[in-house]
């Protein structure tokens, strides 16, 4: 961005690049949130999807599936679902990090020797 005269001027480049992170950001967050509900359902105990608001706690039915579906969420599919998109995101800023401090859009691990 350059200040000629009182003009701001921006580099057609620069805004390109913007808007496409505003478009990319909300749909990786609603794939994430689709996929994130898709794991839910899958496993060795299937949670249909028309039981699942049940198993969340959401609706008010209570069978004895119910509270099977409701362990098998809290205990084992939520949290390891919360794991993975923290550990994702935590590997995506330390990527971010590496690039930025080496100043190098290609930096992988092995520039620091943490590759195996």
């Amino acid at each position: 961005m350059s200040v000629a005269a009182g003009i701001e001027t921006r580099s057609p480049r620069h805004s390109a690049g913007r808007r496409a992170a505003s478009f990319a950001i909300p749909l990786l967050l609603v794939v994430l949130l689709v996929t994130a509900i898709a794991a839910l359902t899958v496993g060795a105990a299937g949670i249909p999807l028309s039981r699942l608001p049940a198993a969340l706690g959401l609706a008010g039915e209570s069978t004895a599936m119910t509270a099977r579906d409701q362990l098998v969420l809290w205990s084992i599919r939520i949290p390891r679902i919360a794991a993975a998109a923290m550990i994702g995101g935590l590997l995506a800023a330390a990527g971010a990090i590496m690039q930025g401090l080496f100043r190098n859009p290609l930096a992988d691990p092995a520039l620091v020797g943490v590759s195996s």
